[in-house]
């Protein structure tokens, strides 16, 4: 249970999980319960945990901050199998057991992303968003970070140099890089 009435379903994987504090081995459900109790500590609300997970730095602040606490990257993805929600974003998974919201596979993330990004973008810069929102599908939010862009760059192009032909400049690539990253996260419930 995560308190209030709130039952989730716990998938039995073997993923073992220690107490932050003591260091112990625990239960899913009280790393979960644990994790619970330290989330007002990192965003207020559901808008605060958004836009702090839109941003590619805030985002990294959140992550490190909750490492710190106990809640590393290995313990983030330990909690996605618990809850069979591998292929989901680890945003929705802090916002299911915080809010109890339904979590959306980051495919569905990124199909609804790119119906902004075609009327947003030009062809080159859609055609690079599209190959960054594979990377994520396929690998999860990391590839989002600010210190992929250029090994995304040289998958895509081969190179920084053939990059900037296609896109402008390195500040030009990054400002679409992470200003796509708004609408990834957007809340689509009230529009």
């Amino acid at each position: 249970t995560l308190g209030k009435d709130r039952e989730v379903k716990i998938i039995a994987k073997s993923t073992t999980f220690f107490d932050p504090e003591t260091g112990k081995p625990i239960s899913a459900n009280d790393f979960i319960q644990r994790l619970v109790g330290k989330l007002p500590g990192f965003f207020k609300s559901e808008e605060e945990l958004r836009k702090i997970w839109s941003d590619p730095m805030t985002r990294k602040g959140l992550l490190q901050r909750l490492a710190e606490q106990g809640y590393d990257k290995k313990a983030l993805t330990g909690i996605q199998k618990v809850l069979n929600a591998e292929d989901k974003d680890v945003f929705d998974v802090l916002q299911f057991i915080a809010y109890n919201t339904d979590m959306k596979s980051r495919a569905e993330r990124a199909k609804e992303c790119m119906e902004y990004v075609a009327d947003t973008y030009n062809a080159r810069q859609a055609s690079f968003i599209e190959f960054v929102l594979e990377q994520y599908k396929k690998n999860g939010v990391n590839e989002l970070s600010d210190e992929r862009v250029g090994k995304l760059i040289t998958l895509k192009y081969g190179s920084p140099i053939d990059a900037r032909r296609e896109l402008g400049e390195m500040k030009q690539i990054r400002t679409i890089f992470c200003n796509f990253q708004h609408y990834l996260y957007q809340d689509r419930s009230s529009l």
